[in-house]
């Protein structure tokens, strides 16, 4: 060891200091190297690390439980990061009469309701809402006839129409605070139309020309047996007929977007759609 190496040249120094002072030094009490080395080493013995070393981690059973960080349900989201919801949304359609008169007189206001499941893809206050709802267009003893059709042409339509939606929303947002944003945009996509339509003619009781929007017409039990033409003999007596296999969805919209929670989105729409005004509500858990 270096300190018994350095023990010895002093013990050997304090031989070479006798000599030279001669014998007047010569009974000095000798010097004990060994006993010198031995009380040095054991002045100098390690210590034990072993027995003081201590794991990194506490593995210990009254262990403390990992710390939760306190943002993790926070609202908030990322700029460049990208989230992801599933969840479900309802919508209510109004179907104005003043649109149904752009292309045939009668008809009557009446509300759709319509259903379904929605997923979201969400960067940077952008986001794209995929959709597949189910909407139930039914109705029944409705007066339609066509805008260059005479005034004996009246019809009572009774519809059993259900539209399967394909759709999409194309959403931006403009933030008010931590949960609450604006949004607009658009949708867009496609409506397989199920079912058929009914027709018969119809007449009015109290004679032509009737009603000029339908209101009071009655429905013809069979050819004739009404003044006028009105139930004719080559007319359409509860005759089916297939609805049109595709009906397009476009909308514009805007609403209320509400996020108090990492994972949990709700929704507020309006809109004007091909459909007419539409209200909608939704529901999102983040993933």
């Amino acid at each position: 060891m270096k300190r018994t190496r350095i023990v010895r040249g002093i013990g050997a120094g304090a031989l070479a200091l006798v000599g030279l002072l001669g014998p007047g030094t010569a009974w000095a009490e000798p010097v004990e190297l060994d006993e010198e080395e031995s009380s040095l080493d054991d002045d100098f013995e390690p210590e034990d690390e072993a027995d003081d070393f201590e794991p990194d981690g506490d593995t210990s059973e009254n262990a403390a439980p990992p710390r939760i960080d306190a943002t993790e349900g926070s609202p908030f989201e990322k700029p460049g990061e990208t989230y992801y919801f599933v969840g479900a949304r309802y919508r209510a359609l109004v179907v104005p009469q003043f649109m149904i008169n752009m292309f045939a007189d009668g008809g009557t206001t009446f509300v759709v309701h319509g259903a379904g499941a929605q997923f979201g893809i969400r960067k940077d206050n952008f986001e794209i809402l995929p959709s597949i709802w189910f909407a139930n267009y039914s109705f029944d003893g409705v007066p339609f006839k066509g805008k260059s059709d005479g005034a004996d042409a009246w019809e009572i339509i009774d519809a059993n129409l259900k539209v399967l939606y394909l759709t999409a929303d194309f959403l931006w947002s403009s933030p008010i605070n931590e949960q609450f944003a604006i949004t607009y945009g658009a949708g867009a996509g496609l409506g397989l139309v199920m079912g058929d339509i009914t027709r018969t003619e119809g007449y009015f009781p109290g004679g032509l020309p009737g009603n000029p929007d339908g209101a009071g017409l009655a429905r013809c039990n069979g050819p004739g047996g009404a003044s006028g033409n009105q139930c004719p003999f080559d007319g359409e007596y509860n005759k089916t007929d297939d609805a049109w296999p595709v009906f397009p969805w476009l909308a514009v919209q805007t609403g209320l977007r509400y996020k108090p929670h990492r994972h949990f989105v709700a929704r507020l729409d309006v809109g004007f759609s091909t459909s007419g005004l539409f209200f909608g509500l939704g529901a999102d858990y983040g993933l």
